[in-house]
């Protein structure tokens, strides 16, 4: 499950998109780099007890750009559309709406367990408002820093692709930080 959490982490955070002046205006686009930082994570277990497929997963977070200024926000929901206990698998169909200063950017795909592990997070994107109205491309979401408790033990990630070890869900003490690099068509 750390696993699932951290790639809808990252594909969710997948939500953390914004950096003021991105679109120059309908249908012409500028391609940006954002920061994003976790602000609440709930998995509801919709399948079988525990993890398994039909599970939600909800991420929030709060988009900053390079200078720390926050311009914005973003929601994703994750669902687990194939989970594979034994080879430790999945796969999971995602929304994102990231809310930016200048409207907002629409995502959607599938993220499988070997995107988290090639650490190639990638979900193309769907259209918008305002000034992302009609816009299309691909995001790719790159985990920066991940730290976390789990019963009492503690995990970090340092960009290598190893996470900690942990048992349970825990809570965060110190959220992910996600860079999300949009590149528009």
């Amino acid at each position: 499950m750390r696993k699932l959490a951290a790639v809808v982490t990252s594909g969710i955070v997948l939500g953390a998109l914004v950096v003021p002046g991105a679109a120059w205006g309908h249908g012409d686009f500028e391609d940006f780099t954002v920061y994003a930082k976790i602000t609440d994570f709930d998995r509801e277990d919709n399948g079988h007890e525990g993890f398994s497929e039909g599970d939600k997963i909800t991420v929030t977070a709060d988009l900053y750009d390079e200078s720390r200024e926050q311009v914005g926000d973003s929601k994703g929901v994750c669902e687990v559309v194939e989970f594979d206990k034994e080879a430790e698998e999945f796969e999971a169909d995602c929304k994102i709406l990231l809310d930016l200063e200048d409207g907002k950017l629409k995502m959607a795909g599938t993220i499988t367990h070997d995107d988290f592990v090639e650490h190639d997070v990638r979900l193309p994107i769907e259209g918008g408002t305002d000034e992302y109205d009609g816009a299309h491309g691909e995001a790719t979401f790159e985990r920066l820093r991940y730290h976390a408790s789990h019963d009492g033990g503690h995990g970090k990630d340092h960009g290598d692709g190893h996470g900690g070890h942990g048992h349970g869900h825990g809570d965060y003490h110190d959220p992910p930080i996600i860079k999300i690099s949009v590149d528009f068509d």
